[in-house]
């Protein structure tokens, strides 16, 4: 709603901050679980996929390389992308999101037309919802269409954003 843009807006390099930390934070729990001798004869560090949900499909994508949204005008909807990315963790060999986050119209993830995703070809599955208002699908049918790498993406029809118990077999 209203409300909530104008969070956004207001606290745009703190969103901003929080949608880059959390990539770099996933690779150090993985440098963690990777070097920790319980852990690591237990994994096979050639094959590991990502999971992620919301912004967490948007930080499995740029584990991959992807670059985000930065922008020095918020009114007017001039759209950049970082020219460096937030990492690129070439251990993550394929990742899935579930309502994975795109951004929206006026405020995309990756730049003016997700433009941030151009050549990133890290394999990724993309479930989306039909009537998410949060995560749209039309922003992830634009974001997919940049990806180089195998991608798909499934429309789950009627599902909002969030975790729909009635959906579970279809996931």
């Amino acid at each position: 709603d209203i409300e909530d843009v104008a969070k956004v807006v207001l606290k745009l390099d703190d969103f901003t901050a929080v949608q880059a930390l959390r990539p770099l934070a996933v690779s150090a729990a993985l440098n963690r679980v990777l070097n920790d001798e319980l852990w690591k004869a237990h994994i096979d560090a050639d094959r590991i996929g990502g999971f992620g949900a919301s912004m967490g499909g948007e930080t499995m994508l740029l584990l991959g390389g992807a670059r985000l949204t930065v922008t020095t005008s918020v009114i007017g909807g001039d759209w950049e992308f970082d020219s460096k990315r937030v990492t690129y963790d070439s251990r993550i060999k394929a990742a899935a999101g579930y309502v994975p986050y795109f951004g929206q119209s006026f405020l995309p993830a990756f730049g003016e037309d997700q433009e941030g995703l151009t050549g990133i070809n890290l394999p990724f599955l993309g479930i989306s919802g039909t009537a998410d208002t949060t995560a749209p699908i039309t922003e992830a049918l634009i974001g997919m269409r940049r990806l180089t790498g195998t991608r798909r993406l499934v429309a789950l029809s009627g599902v909002e954003h969030g975790f729909d118990d009635a959906f579970t077999n279809d996931i």
